[in-house]
């Protein structure tokens, strides 16, 4: 008794140090400067360690920076040094914002550097002029450079060039115990390298140092700076407890109070109903509209029309640019709901096209010009979901952002049919997309539900958007709030204003909205465009880094998991478990002589947005022709269950391999007319899927694909260290690939978590990979994880917590392929269990 006593206290001790080691690893800054005193000597000391003069503290909206400029044509920049302690005997996070000025070719650097001031790590980012490379670099040799990777041929992650004149936010992570470097920039992971150095235990200095080519009077401005060392726990056991590995969510900002313009409303029209206003520079402002006949309140010509505005306050209706975005730029006949941006000389616009009078099935189009006026259409950018998805009918009110990087799109989504009259039952979101050039998009999903007609403004640190809200004929603004982009928290009714948002813009901390309403005058609408401002209130928060986006499989694929006994699984954070590692689609192992015990767990699944497929026929014996009728039994009550269950399956999956010691093409043939009849049950009531080797030649993807809807190819099991790279599985499978592509079917892909993957990390690149080299290919249909269990045993987040709410160790599970119905096989596996047991106690 006393044994267990003392066991039960060391297990109690380490969940507490786990605890408190979670709670404080993040909680205290091991080196901090904002620069608010005003000066580089108090708390910490920063010491001029190279450069033609000193650098600078500049308020900048209220802020102080370090401002590190060139003051004359010839000399270095300046660079500053201040002293760290013992900063790798931990793991820890370098954070940092920084500007760079828009005058000249520039750069920013930070490293981590020993007492003769030489960089052994750095973080050099830049505008990419010259031969300038950016990114993170571990220095083999130590070198004087930090505002750029002075070495390609050293351990090094590279980054796009950075867009000048905006802040950035960096986050540089170092994980001790596997010597491993992860680099984000603005809440992006842009790499990782394991890297290490002789050096590394006489890093005793964090070094700033800003960049420009030849221009005196350009360099960077930077803030901010802090380190933050934290232990990191890696147990010797699996514990279920979940470790918070972000920074905590800073204090909401308020809801601005706009105060409107003395001279509302702007302008007064019967013609000119606003849909959209941009501010593209200090003395440019763009209106999309579509033009009102004089006498009824219908469309001129159903395409947009432009009013320019050198302050955003005086609009000349007599002015009117018609036709701007027609259907020369879509080939449809209604072109409405406008959204634009200014990239240099060039304008950049996206807008909503379609050729159904009941304006239904609106596609986003792409256009760009040269003067703002004649635009050059370049074809669909993003299409509709399949009906009824969240966007099936309608993708409107295009609004676009761009960080310098990515441009992030969203817009107002509807669903329901291409054509006829809307569904009413249906109502408005706000749905989010990204690109890398705007033409070629990633869709995100619903971002805020409900919403409509979204402006969105990003002052690199974080996205906010006004938004509209219809409760029939109220009209409500809102105001949310992102640091990513894709999570978004509603902070509250805009009440200051009254009508329906048309514009956001936002610079040094005051806000500009354009908004509109209307009223009947003679039987006619008058529009009236009004205008109002607000100040930021600022609340002083921690520092914030976001969180990368969960990954999320490309829109139309599927990234599943085999699932077996989900019954000893929390089922709330499972799902949460599955959301987080982007899985949309489980396949369950089911007992259909208990069929029921599953709808709890299947309906919860689909409030989480996760399809779930019968997993059924896991017994190589059911091909056998004198097992069919129980075989086709158990497809029909699975279709029974789809006929009274208000939480249907999704499809039903076949994991028969009909390998058994008996004539092999006898039992070929059986598993054929098996599956003809299977497929004759399922036919127009469930999607057909069939587990398959990833051997099967030919003539025998030919002899299954008519009689199902999709084949999972198990990518695994091979034998030896198996396959842990896309690669490998690209050439593992490409044969099979090859015929079902061949015979117009398509697959999923199995790959074995079990075999040879290290983490997460590494089973996401593989599976990303196989997206990436499967893009286009109508015969892939996305990847599958087999299994649950295994891929939740692996490093970087732990397996969801047990219903007790006490963390365990993880003992074996049990979590085999089942074969429901086969009792004998499973006492047999009982006992194995047993004595598995019995020999570990010895």
């Amino acid at each position: 008794m006393r044994s267990k006593i003392i066991a039960l206290g060391i297990v109690l001790v380490f969940l507490l140090s786990v605890t408190v080691g979670v709670a404080s690893a993040l909680s205290n800054s091991d080196f901090f400067d904002d620069f608010e005193d005003g000066d580089f000597t108090n708390n910490p000391t920063w010491s001029w360690c190279g450069g033609d003069k000193p650098a600078s503290i500049e308020n900048i909206d209220g802020n102080y920076w370090m401002k590190l400029f060139r003051r004359s044509g010839n000399m270095d920049m300046p660079t500053y040094r201040a002293p760290i302690t013992n900063v790798m005997s931990d793991s820890f996070e370098l954070t940092y914002r920084f500007k760079l000025s828009e005058g000249d070719h520039t750069g920013c650097g930070v490293a981590l550097s020993t007492s003769d001031h030489k960089a052994v790590y750095n973080i050099g980012l830049n505008d990419g002029s010259f031969d300038w490379v950016s990114g993170f670099e571990s220095k083999d040799a130590k070198g004087k450079c930090a505002y750029r990777v002075d070495d390609t041929n050293n351990p090094h992650i590279q980054v796009p060039p950075l867009s000048k004149g905006i802040v950035h936010q960096v986050k540089l992570e170092y994980i001790k115990p596997k010597n491993l470097w992860k680099l984000y920039i603005d809440g992006t992971e842009r790499g990782s390298l394991i890297a290490q150095s002789s050096y590394d235990n006489s890093i005793c200095e964090v070094n700033v140092q800003g960049k420009s080519s030849t221009c005196p009077g350009n360099g960077a401005w930077i803030d901010d700076i802090r380190i933050r060392k934290y232990t990191s726990l890696e147990p010797t056991l699996n514990l279920s407890a979940e470790i918070p590995t972000t920074a905590p969510t800073p204090t909401p900002p308020s809801v601005p109070i706009f105060v409107p313009h003395s001279n509302n409303p702007l302008l007064t029209s019967h013609a000119v109903p606003p849909n959209s206003v941009f501010k593209l520079s200090d003395d440019e402002y763009h209106m999309f509209f579509v033009e009102q006949r004089s006498s009824e309140d219908y469309p001129a010509d159903f395409n947009a029309d432009l009013l320019i505005s050198t302050d955003g306050l005086n609009w000349d209706v007599s002015s009117i640019h018609r036709n701007v975005v027609s259907s020369q730029q879509s080939g449809y006949t209604f072109n409405y709901y406008v959204g634009t941006i200014k990239e240099g000389d060039e304008y950049k616009a996206w807008h909503s096209a379609t050729s159904d009078w009941n304006i239904a099935g609106t596609k986003l189009y792409y256009s760009t010009s040269k003067d703002g006026i004649h635009y050059s259409g370049h074809g669909m950018v993003l299409d509709n979901e399949p009906y009824s998805e969240y966007d099936s009918r309608n993708i409107n009110y295009p609004w676009i952002v761009f960080d310098g990087n990515t441009y992030h799109l969203y817009y107002g989504a509807y669903p329901g049919h291409q054509s006829g009259s809307p569904d009413r039952s249906y109502h408005w979101t706000i749905a989010y997309a990204t690109s890398s050039d705007g033409i070629h998009w990633k869709k995100h999903g619903v971002v805020i539900d409900p919403g409509m007609s979204p402006a969105v403004v990003y002052d690199g640190t974080k996205f906010e958007m006004l938004y509209n809200v219809q409760n029939g004929d109220e009209v409500v603004v809102k105001y949310a709030v992102s640091y990513d982009g894709l999570k978004w928290e509603e902070i509250g009714d805009v009440d200051s204003i009254d009508g329906w948002v048309m514009g956001l813009a936002k610079e040094n901390g005051v806000y500009q909205v354009w908004y509109s309403n209307k009223e009947t005058v003679s039987g006619l609408y008058e529009y009236k465009l009004h205008y109002a401002t607000a100040k930021e209130q600022v609340i002083p928060t921690p520092t914030f880094t976001p969180t990368p986006a969960p990954p999320t499989p490309p829109s139309g694929k599927i990234k599943a998991v085999w699932l077996y006994n989900p019954d000893k699984y929390d089922t709330s954070t499972l799902m949460t478990d599955l959301k987080s590692a982007g899985i949309n689609t489980v396949f369950l192992s089911t007992d259909v002589n208990n069929i029921w015990k599953y709808e709890r767990f299947v309906k919860s699944a689909h409030e989480s947005g996760v399809e779930v497929h019968a997993m059924i026929l896991e017994d190589p014996r059911c091909a056998l022709k004198e097992n069919h009728a129980s075989s086709i039994k158990a497809v029909e009550t699975v279709l029974d269950y789809n006929d009274k269950s208000l939480a249907k399956f999704d499809g039903i999956n076949i994991d028969t391999e009909p390998y058994v010691d008996l004539d092999l093409e006898q039992v070929w043939q059986d598993y054929i007319t098996l599956l003809e009849a299977i497929h004759e049950k399922t036919a127009g009531k469930a999607v057909l899927s069939a587990d398959i080797p990833r051997w099967y030649d030919g003539a025998k993807i030919k002899d299954l694909a008519p009689n199902v809807d999709f084949f999972v190819i198990m990518a695994y099991d091979s034998g030896g260290a198996g396959w842990s790279t896309a690669s490998e599985i690209e050439d593992a499978v490409a044969s099979e690939m090859g015929a079902i592509r061949g015979e117009g079917s398509d697959a999923v892909i199995g790959i074995g978590v079990h075999e040879g993957f290290e983490d997460k990390e590494a089973v996401g690149e593989c599976v990303d990979g196989l997206y990436e080299y499967y893009t286009g290919d109508n015969a892939f249909r996305g990847v599958s994880l087999f299994k649950y269990a295994s891929y939740s045993s692996l490093s970087s987040a732990p397996e969801a917590p047990p219903t007790t709410g006490i963390p365990t160790p993880e003992i074996p599970t049990g979590e085999e392929k089942g074969i429901p119905g086969f009792e004998a096989i499973v006492a047999v596996a009982g006992l194995l269990a047993v004595a598995y047991v019995l020999r570990r106690k010895k």
